[in-house]
């Protein structure tokens, strides 16, 4: 076989203007939007396992700022709570796991006292706005040490007078951040 007898391979030449057809281009897009959304929706599922975890409120200790039912949203908190913030936390001695939520009112060492409805940190009044009218409690509280490595938690509905105490900072699941359900 000689080479004048070969088959002559033409090209021709690419034209600007030439795109790929419509239904593969739409394709592209539809694919780049399906990596989009699995992205967030990832990012989402991270963010929820690892830094937001949504608590369900179970009792009105808190009734003033997150009543029954509510859903608030707590993230990790690393250091202690200071005082005024709510925090999440477990009470490891019912044994269920249940996840509370009441007010930081003191941190470790601080002193504790509950004196004619009235709470005393350290020997003075604690300012309370979160407090609704009437929310004080009848029953008095006599002064205790908060011990190191642990913060003094209250509900804001104090006649409910439910979960109050020394909880340990191993405890804590976080701070709440913002609430869902209100």
């Amino acid at each position: 076989m000689e080479y004048k007898d070969a088959p002559v391979l033409s090209f021709r030449p690419i034209d600007a203007k030439e795109t790929k057809p419509k239904n593969v281009a739409r394709l592209v897009r539809l694919h780049a939007l399906i990596r989009l959304i699995v992205l967030a929706l990832l990012v989402m599922l991270i963010a929820l396992t690892f830094l937001i975890r949504p608590v369900r409120v179970k009792s009105g200790a808190m009734e003033t700022a997150y009543p029954a039912g509510c859903v608030v949203f707590v993230t990790p908190e690393w250091g202690t709570p200071e005082r005024g913030e709510v925090a999440a936390f477990t009470d490891p001695a019912d044994g269920t796991g249940e996840i509370f939520v009441r007010r930081v009112v003191a941190v470790g060492l601080d002193t504790v006292e509950i004196r004619n409805g009235i709470l005393l940190v350290n020997g003075i009044a604690a300012e309370e706005p979160y407090l609704s009218d009437g929310a004080k409690t009848d029953a008095d509280m006599p002064e205790t040490t908060v011990p190191e490595g642990c913060v003094f938690v209250l509900g804001d509905d104090r006649t409910a007078n439910e979960e109050i105490g020394a909880i340990d900072l191993r405890q804590i699941l976080g701070v709440v951040r913002f609430s869902f359900g209100r």
